[in-house]
């Protein structure tokens, strides 16, 4: 298979920044003067995400990645648009079969993005997080009030609270 000329620093950089643009792969080619299959080549090579184009008929699908990853809400909201989308009289099965598509893949990305976050985990460390700052202020509060008798001396460790009420003189 026949090579061409290496890429230049500039000309990488140059496909970095179209790249980051959004740009499809034939626009890129366009305006580096390059085969879309050199660009798809380095732009693999590279590690960048490609953005792969259909040419059948007037369907083209492109894949191009989110700089941030949407909420649970934004996803709940996808899937609430396209259930009532789905209520809507006359649809043809096309944009019904989209529209089930739509609402698979939000209540999928729910899924994945809990999994992603582990709320279960982040929940569990925020009850022990109330508990030991729970824990520490009751520690604490014995020492802002001060002794309990004129006669207890003050480096002594202070008395959790409900030890406080069992105690005898």
């Amino acid at each position: 298979m026949p090579k061409g000329k290496p890429w230049t620093v500039a000309e990488e950089r140059k496909l970095q920044d179209l790249r980051t643009e959004n740009l499809k792969v034939s626009e890129i080619a366009a305006a580096m003067g390059k085969t879309e299959q050199a660009i798809m080549k380095k732009l693999q090579r590279m590690g960048m995400k490609i953005i792969q184009q259909k040419s059948t008929g007037n369907n083209a699908s492109e894949l191009i990645l989110p700089k941030e990853l949407p909420s649970v809400e934004e996803a709940l909201m996808m899937l609430a648009g396209a259930m009532d989308a789905l209520k809507t009289p006359g649809l043809s099965k096309t944009e019904v079969t989209r529209l089930r598509s739509l609402i698979q893949a939000a209540s999928t990305y729910q899924v994945k993005l809990a999994e992603y976050v582990d709320y279960r985990g982040i929940e569990k460390q925020v009850i022990q997080l109330n508990r030991k700052y729970k824990e520490l202020l009751e520690r604490q509060l014995p020492l802002r009030q001060g002794p309990a008798e004129p006669n207890q001396s003050s480096s002594a460790a202070p008395t959790p609270p409900n030890e406080i009420q069992t105690q005898t003189n």
